[in-house]
């Protein structure tokens, strides 16, 4: 007989029950559903239980051992073949150590034995379904982690090469067998210095050395030929240590780019410069000639005057130091280098012609251009992509601070917490009852703040920085801040932008509620932008008690303030992820006003190119 539960509303953990005893199938659905967090359907046997599991999606299987037909084993074994890894456990009233032995070697995930108080037991049994559906969830994206990077570097548009300390390969991704038209399984356990002899011609060995102590090196452009496959061309490596969990080196990685292209383009060039001129002129990339010997920019196609803002003729005035801001020595020497090296790979910042500084990636070789040897060099904006990797960085920060402040916490609040429960246990009727009570209801609220914490701050960085609308995150903002008569004065620009982390949204919610909260006598709280030099101040005053100097920079530690002290601890965590600064500098007893300093860059008014 099947006897599924009744529907409850936030339902979160769909639960099969599977019991030969109708009424503990009955009590078992009372105590579970009651929460409000599961759904319980239950079944007198594992056959029917299996029945329903072809029909319907389950969260966690429960299941008693002694049943007619199939027992407990018996009915784990057939899930996990058929099923997988669906949560399982076994809730019933043999204790012997060979059920537990059986049920743990079959893969079930818990053993909660039947059996004294009611309502702790199945507050055992609720608890073990949570803990083993958020394991096996954990596991499941863990795996799809694992498989993603796989995929990953199997899919790279660079070939990436891994070899041990012995210089044998270990890893050889897809990019490289379309390279060399070589298979991983030629290749791997093979040692590469013998496998290819041109690494020894060009270098690579010596640069391997470096990965081997340490430094990461990148190689000039060399050729390569490989005999058996017919496959040669040119390319361009970097070589860096390969650590483990430890930090122990184990070997290098080298980072392969075809650069057979470029090559065969340079050449082309050299052969015909009117098919030079075409290809110049009409290429999107950005492109410049340069004179190695005065430093004046002899050329600049039309995607350059795009991009630095010089016309043609303006650019035939200039020289790289107008448009390059690093000391003129160093930019001698890295002209010196290309034309020594056939070629180099340079990164650098770029000024154009309104000051805006840029990150950019030149791509520079020799060419000859009517008896003269200049340099031929083509420039990638890579500002974006170098945000974005120092964002990771501070995300890496972040994780390995989050675990060493948390755990402490915690533990520390829980401790607290059972001690005054202990107290209440052990207490008679005593006036100091609802004291302890009271101390050990802080003790709980203050370890939700700690884990609520985590959860936010897990979340910082893990996500791309974008160009988000000001105007409307204070609006989304708003809408979650209980502002009763206070006014908000929304005035950014509708076309105001700044590049940061998506949950800068939570960094204007802090700052509203915290002004609600503890503002006093507040009427309104206003947004609006300032320009500081090259600089943008994003501005957040209202008009309440303000914060005592001496508090100015304290309220932005971690655990400082009245409630849990994390709300500007996680709002200057988020705003650093893209180098924005937050500081208070209101003035005590006429508001707070708190000033977040945007670099250069990193601020723009949508449509209008500014």
């Amino acid at each position: 007989m099947l006897m599924p539960a009744q529907s409850k509303k936030n339902i979160k953990y769909q639960v099969l029950c599977v019991d030969d005893e109708a009424p503990l199938l009955d009590i078992c659905t009372v105590f579970l559903e009651r929460s409000g967090e599961f759904m319980v359907t239950t079944a007198l046997s594992a056959a029917d239980g299996l029945q329903l599991l072809e029909k319907n999606r389950f969260d966690a299987i429960v299941s008693d051992y002694q049943m007619p037909g199939k027992d407990g084993i018996q009915f784990l074994v057939e899930v996990r073949k058929r099923l997988g890894e669906i949560p399982f456990i076994l809730f019933t009233g043999r204790g012997r150590e060979e059920v537990v032995i059986l049920a743990i070697d079959n893969g079930a995930d818990f053993y909660v034995q039947k059996g004294g108080e009611t309502k702790a037991q199945f507050a055992e049994l609720a608890h073990k379904i949570r803990v083993a559906v958020t394991r096996r969830s954990a596991e499941s994206q863990i795996s799809e982690s694992e498989k993603f990077l796989r995929t990953v570097i199997a899919d790279a548009n660079e070939g990436i090469i891994v070899y041990d300390r012995n210089m044998r390969i270990t890893l050889w991704n897809r990019f490289m067998e379309e390279l060399t038209g070589l298979k991983a399984s030629e290749v791997q356990g093979k040692n590469a210095l013998e496998l290819f002899p041109f690494h020894k011609e060009n270098g690579i060995d010596k640069l391997l050395s470096l990965a081997l102590e340490g430094t990461t090196a990148e190689s000039p452009d060399f050729a390569f030929n490989i005999s058996s496959t017919g496959k040669n061309g040119w390319a361009r490596g970097v070589y860096s240590p390969n650590y483990d969990a430890h930090g122990k080196i184990i070997g290098a990685i080298g980072i392969v780019r075809d650069v057979t292209e470029r090559k065969q383009a340079v050449e082309a060039l050299k052969e015909s410069e009117k098919r030079y001129r075409d290809l110049f002129d009409l290429n999107n990339a950005v492109m410049v000639i340069v004179d190695p010997v005065t430093g004046s920019i002899v050329d600049a196609n039309t995607a350059a005057s795009h991009y630095y803002g010089y016309s043609q003729k303006e650019f035939s005035g200039i020289t790289v130091m107008d448009i390059n801001p690093a000391e003129p020595a160093i930019i001698w020497k890295n002209m010196a280098t290309i034309v020594e090296n056939q070629g180099a790979i340079i990164n650098v910042k770029h000024r154009k012609k309104d000051g805006e500084i840029r990150d950019v990636m030149v791509s520079s070789a020799p060419i000859t251009l009517g008896g003269r040897q200049l340099i031929h060099s083509i420039i990638q904006d890579v500002t974006e992509r170098i945000q974005a990797e120092d964002a990771l960085r501070q995300t890496n920060t972040k994780l390995n601070l989050l675990s060493s402040i948390t755990r402490h916490d915690v533990n520390f609040q829980i401790t607290a917490l059972m001690s005054y429960l202990s107290l209440l246990k052990n207490t008679g009727p005593d006036p100091t009852l609802n004291q302890y009570a009271e101390k050990a209801s802080e003790a709980a609220q203050h370890i939700s703040s700690i884990i609520q914490f985590t959860k936010e701050y897990d979340t910082i960085g893990i996500k791309t920085p974008v160009w988000q609308n000001l105007h409307s995150l204070v609006e989304i903002a708003a809408q979650q801040v209980p502002l009763g008569n206070i006014i908000v004065k929304n005035d950014f620009p509708s076309c105001a932008e700044v590049f940061a982390d998506p949950l800068i949204v939570k960094v204007f919610y802090n700052l509203m509620n915290n002004a609600v909260r503890f503002g006093g006598r507040i009427t309104t709280i206003r947004f609006f932008a300032e320009e500081s030099g090259d600089k943008t101040v994003i501005l957040c005053e209202d008009d309440g008690n303000g914060v005592p100097t001496q508090e100015k920079e304290k309220i932005f530690d971690k655990g400082y303030g009245i409630n849990s002290g994390l709300g500007l601890f996680l709002s200057r965590e988020i705003l650093s992820i893209t180098g924005i600064t937050i500081h208070e500098t209101g003035e005590p007893g006429k508001g707070a006003r708190f000033a977040m300093t945007v670099p250069k860059g990193s601020w723009r008014n949508a449509g209008t190119g500014v």
